[in-house]
């Protein structure tokens, strides 16, 4: 196998694609940042056609420099040339003209201006970030939810962090970005506001994506309001559930069981009054595991998980009632083509209900048909599907044939000599 040092000759195909392929999943991973300036109609054709050579991004260390892989044997080799956005424009985009390049160039450094970054780890600092910051559904004052208080404030149990920026330059030290974290696993959720300074800012405290699940088990602090368990809007579709022994309150991806914790209780947490939404969960009859009400599956007046449900059961295609696969029976139907070709043959899985009232088991072959696939036999009183009734037939043609033949005796053999 080569060295990526010691390339000779041309690349493959592979070389190249393997590398493009890299570059790209770091996109998808935000390992690199996208420079907007590139974005613009006017520059990305332009860009287009250095695009897959390139993958021109923010220098994570430099910014707001750019870096870019200058040729495919650089990108084999996995290195990329950082240099500032006007020089890179100026040598590979001239006809965009002076004026313009200087534009992109002040548009594109002015979102890395410096601001200040912080980490709101209490109840209180966490709170104030949201009330003073960028608007969303959490960033109202106390009296704009249930609890009378921000309920944002119960991220303050350990786990949770509020990673912030805000600008210097302004008197009220304006907060223009935020984002949750993770203080252990060192993951971020949903940015709000600000998040090209923000995705650099967190890239290189050392941050990354929640990639799914991140969050599990991070504790939240405990607290009521007429009885119903207060809680802030939780993005990414995590759900509050409590410990059953200890009454712990933390972030839960699923209805499953918790590695760290006993699930007990569990909610979700996507209103945006304070309150975890009222409708809790069931328990699969069969797995014993928490299931939304609304994602339940019923079968013989017991309640399932989906999993559960379509491990045991399955629906009757013919009444639609649900009936467990060991208790299916495979039917036989025909109908006559529309078009008036060859008749259409299929089989469908019919509950016992169905099969004993609308369906018959052949005596030969004791497969089961419908009422239109079944014939009587005149010759022995049985029942049998077209194919054996008309196989059957011809048998008894054949043998009564054979007996009309043999009955048949010439009367030159009783001639007198």
């Amino acid at each position: 196998m080569y060295h990526v040092n010691e390339i000779i000759g041309p690349l493959s195909r592979d070389q190249i694609a393997s590398y493009q392929w890299r570059e790209h999943n770091r996109f998808q991973l935000k390992q690199y940042f996208f420079i907007k300036a590139l974005s613009e109609p006017d520059v990305l054709d332009l860009y287009n056609k250095f695009r897959e050579t390139h993958w021109a991004h923010v220098s994570i260390k430099r910014a707001p420099q750019i870096a870019f892989t200058p040729t495919e044997f650089d990108g084999v080799k996995d290195r990329q040339v950082s240099l500032k956005l006007g020089r890179y424009l100026t040598r590979f985009m001239p006809e965009l003209g002076e004026a313009r390049i200087l534009e992109l160039v002040q548009q594109h450094n002015a979102q890395f201006d410096i601001r200040a970054t912080h980490i709101a780890k209490t109840p209180r600092t966490i709170s104030t970030v949201y009330q003073r910051g960028v608007n969303s559904c959490m960033a109202h004052s106390h009296y704009h939810y249930l609890p009378d208080y921000n309920p944002t404030a119960l991220y303050g149990a350990g786990d949770i962090g509020v990673f912030f920026m805000w600008d210097k330059s302004s008197k009220r030290r304006r907060i223009t970005g935020r984002v949750l974290v993770h203080l252990e696993n060192m993951a971020y959720g949903r940015i709000y506001g600000d998040d090209q300074r923000m995705e650099v800012a967190l890239a290189k405290a050392g941050y990354h994506p929640d990639g799914g699940g991140e969050f599990q088990d991070a504790r939240i602090l405990s607290d009521t309001h007429d009885g119903i368990q207060v809680c802030p809007y939780f993005d990414n579709g995590y759900r509050l559930a409590k410990c059953s022994e200890t009454g712990q309150l933390f972030m839960s991806t699923s209805c499953n069981s918790s590695d760290k914790y006993n699930t007990g209780e569990i909610w979700d947490a996507d209103q945006t009054n304070g309150l975890a939404e009222e409708n809790g969960m069931e328990q699969c009859s069969s797995c014993a595991d928490g299931v939304h009400e609304d994602a339940l599956y019923y079968a013989y007046d017991e309640q399932y998980c989906e999993s559960c449900y379509y491990d045991r059961f399955m629906c009757c295609e013919n009444c639609s009632d649900p009936t467990e696969h060991d208790d299916t029976v495979e039917v036989h139907r025909a109908r006559p083509a529309s078009d008036g070709g060859n008749t259409i043959h299929w089989t469908e899985m019919w509950c016992h209900h169905c099969a004993g009232g609308e369906a018959t088991c052949c005596s030969d072959c004791s497969e089961c048909h419908e009422a239109d696939g079944i014939q009587h036999s005149d010759h022995d009183d049985e029942v049998r599907c077209n194919t054996c009734h008309e196989t059957h037939e011809n048998q008894i043609a054949e043998q009564q044939q054979s007996e009309v033949q043999t009955d048949e005796t010439p009367i030159e053999q009783y001639a007198p000599v």
